[in-house]
């Protein structure tokens, strides 16, 4: 069976010991159903001025000290805007999701009655925003280009009078994955980002440092994980690393 290579850094916010294994299919399940929002633009001329940098003019200071405004480039800006109250306070806030030279961006703005104050700014378009009674949580897929390989999808959970909290799933091809056989497995061992053992050492493509093989990190002593999946010898785990951190990979059973 051709196996499909995986490596995902999850960044998670779990107060317990045992990571949610509902919690995590939820997420793994949005992996396959990436495709973008639509705009809802309905009340923006009601909100305060504002200025984001991907579809706002750029002024250029010449050698006179003239000063001259270049257009953005992005056509039809508007349709990358979707009005919503965020944090539940009765103000409509703003989430810009579209093209941003060299990436998507996505940038989220809050209504303070004021102004709109940009809470969030990282590239990536957003494919899910899910309004609840206490908060809000918005899904965004970056998909880079060049030596830094690792798509994420970055998960941002609005509360009204708290900071934003994010977390970040990386990863580089995704199989096909059974989400109804998650279940927690104790594991030991070198944690790799393809299922095959391979300690040889070399130079990085994209750096100066060596690598050791497919080597992620070593698990020293019997620690908790999710097991994801399962292909011969080889498991797919999700591994806990902090309290706001895990990483998934392959280990082989012992």
């Amino acid at each position: 069976m051709k196996t499909t290579i995986l490596i995902f850094f999850l960044t998670l916010t779990i107060g317990s010991q045992c990571q949610s294994i509902e919690n995590i299919k939820k997420r793994l399940q949005l992996l396959s159903d990436s495709s973008k929002i639509r705009s809802d633009t309905t009340g923006l001329s009601r909100l305060p001025r504002f200025t984001f940098f991907c579809t706002a003019e750029i002024i250029i200071t010449e050698e006179d000290r003239t000063e001259k405004t270049i257009p953005s480039e992005i056509q039809d800006p508007w349709n990358y805007y979707s009005v919503i109250d965020l944090n539940n306070d009765g103000l409509n806030d703003l989430v810009y999701s579209g093209p941003c030279n060299p990436y998507d961006q996505t940038g989220i703005l809050l209504n303070d009655g004021k102004s709109l104050q940009l809470i969030y700014d990282y590239p990536g378009v957003v494919i899910s925003i899910v309004k609840g009674s206490t908060q809000t949580t918005i899904h965004s897929l970056y998909r880079p280009t060049g030596c830094y390989s690792n798509n994420e999808l970055i998960e941002i959970t609005i509360v009204k009078g708290k900071p934003p909290s994010i977390n970040r799933i990386g990863y580089t091809v995704i199989p096909k994955l059974n989400l109804q056989n998650l279940k927690n497995v104790k594991v030991q061992g070198v944690l790799r980002w393809s299922p095959k053992q391979d300690d040889v050492e070399r130079k990085d493509e994209c750096s100066d440092q060596r690598i050791k093989g497919n080597h992620l990190l070593n698990i020293d002593k019997p620690t908790e994980a999710i097991q994801l999946d399962q292909f011969g010898q080889w498991r797919l785990v999700l591994y806990k690393t902090s309290n706001h951190e895990s990483i998934i990979g392959w280990i082989k059973r012992k």
